[in-house]
């Protein structure tokens, strides 16, 4: 019979080194910013342009030039 294998978290995994620490907070992050990014850049059409609608950070909109 086969053991089920139970996946961690990336939230809680911890480590001695507190190197490895530093780099999973990176980590964490960095996968936070590319999902932002990648939200951002969902949508729009061939020719259209990415134009910041406030001086708020990921507030953008999709526009005909």
């Amino acid at each position: 019979m086969a053991s089920a294998r139970k996946s961690v978290p990336l939230t809680d995994l911890r480590f001695e080194d507190p190197r490895l620490n530093r780099m999973v907070q990176s980590l964490r992050s960095m996968e936070r910013e590319i999902t932002r990014l990648s939200a951002l850049l969902d949508g729009g059409t061939a020719g259209q342009v990415l134009t910041k609608s406030s001086s708020d950070d990921y507030d953008a909109t999709w526009q005909d030039p």
